[in-house]
């Protein structure tokens, strides 16, 4: 919320010194007649600066008042930033200890015909690298989603109180950006729970060729279990590599977005401020809230891996 806020105030900001800019113009020019101007809100400080006795000391006053607001919201945002990330990463810790101890419990209340079907060397992986990569998406993850997502929404709201015309017409990009990145997620997901699997069996064989090293060395047994473990690890190597091709291909769509919204802003913002439907530093503020709110999408990236890396974990 503080995040959108700030960006509002650097509109507003902006509109402050379009309208002296130009009072300061139209005084020198001893031209006080505001006939050929839009009366629109954002240009109601104009005819206040062209009236003003001081209109210098005017735009200080205003630029002071926006300055102690700044300062307050981005205090605002350090702490609830600070706080938002210590009670998830909490909670993350909390949980993986009580998923640990569940987990073991549940090994040592089964069978002993499930242990045929599932090898014994596999649990201390899941119990280790599993369950730490569960913490990982739910501390790191949803600390990251939760704040970017909210900013991303407030933005939103914003832009659509300055100027819900030209937020509208933006917007219509919206649902080609938000499908192409839901069919890549769900392609990442695929291939994230083969690269765990993966990881999974070759740790399996690790603890297994090492809590067996003696019968290994005397069957001679070195080679064949180290290929077998060079296979599983490039069978995971594989699908890290598609990880990350996904990853960047969707980070270079919602760069592509995040200019063409910028792109369609500041064009169909000039028209509505032809019309004298909106004013300058508004067709700014509608186009950078909704291009830094595009953005922190792309920032979502890596929490969104570790989300879905934590899901294929627990599905395992």
């Amino acid at each position: 919320i503080c995040y959108s806020l700030i960006i509002l105030l650097f509109g507003l900001v902006m509109n402050e010194f379009i309208d002296y800019t130009v009072a300061i113009t139209l005084v020198n020019e001893n031209y006080t007649s505001t006939d050929y101007f839009c009366n629109t809100s954002a240009q109601t400080n104009l005819f206040d600066y062209i009236n003003s006795n001081d209109p210098a000391d005017m735009l200080r006053s205003q630029i002071i008042t926006y300055t102690y607001y700044s300062f307050g919201l981005t205090l605002v945002l350090f702490l609830m930033t600070s706080l938002s990330r210590f009670l998830w990463s909490f909670s993350g810790s909390r949980q993986a200890k009580k998923m640990r101890l569940d987990y073991f419990k549940s090994v040592l209340t089964r069978h002993v015909g499930w242990f045929d079907l599932n090898s014994s060397t596999e649990l201390p992986t899941h119990l280790s690298h599993g369950i730490q990569t569960v913490e990982n998406g739910i501390g790191r993850g949803m600390s990251t989603i939760s704040q970017n997502l909210v900013t991303f929404i407030c933005c939103f709201v914003v832009a659509f109180i300055v100027s819900w015309e030209l937020t509208a017409v933006i917007c219509t990009l919206l649902p080609v950006l938000f499908l192409s990145s839901y069919i890549i997620g769900k392609v990442t997901t695929i291939f994230v729970a083969k690269m765990q699997n993966a990881l999974v069996k070759a740790g399996s064989v690790a603890e297994e060729v090492l809590s067996s090293i003696k019968t290994v060395k005397a069957y001679d047994g070195q080679n064949k279990e180290v290929e077998r473990y060079q296979f599983l690890l490039k069978q995971a190597n594989q699908g890290s590599y598609k990880i990350l091709f996904m990853t960047g291909i969707l980070r270079g769509i919602l760069m592509l977005f995040v200019q063409l919204f910028h792109a369609v802003g500041y064009g169909y913002g000039a028209y509505l401020f032809t019309e004298c439907s909106i004013g300058a530093g508004d067709v700014f503020l509608v186009a950078t809230e909704i291009g830094i709110g595009s953005f922190l999408l792309s920032e979502l990236l890596p929490a969104l891996r570790n989300i879905f890396a934590s899901i294929a974990a627990a599905s395992v």
